[in-house]
């Protein structure tokens, strides 16, 4: 998880590798949606990859965003819960 300005150049984000899903590369991104509730533990999980640039392990309950939004992207998730493992 870490930085990934080319979702966004103004606003970045972050990004994860999805285990096990075996139909993806290390070249493949998620664009993620996210509640406000969760920017305290997300900034938390940022502040940590800046200062030690090592994975972060995490559990994520996520959706596709399409299901709420039939017009998102295919690689659009939305971000129910992220929890440190």
């Amino acid at each position: 998880m870490g930085w990934n300005y080319g979702a966004c150049a103004t606003c970045g984000g972050f990004y994860l590798n999805l285990s096990p899903d075996t139909t993806i590369s290390s070249s493949t991104y998620y664009v993620l949606d996210y509640p406000v509730a969760l920017n305290g533990e997300i900034a938390g999980f940022f502040a940590q990859y800046n200062k030690n640039h090592l994975p972060i392990y995490v559990s994520v309950n996520w959706q596709l965003a399409s299901l709420s939004d039939p017009g998102a992207p295919a690689n659009w998730i939305r971000v129910l819960d992220i929890k440190a493992r």
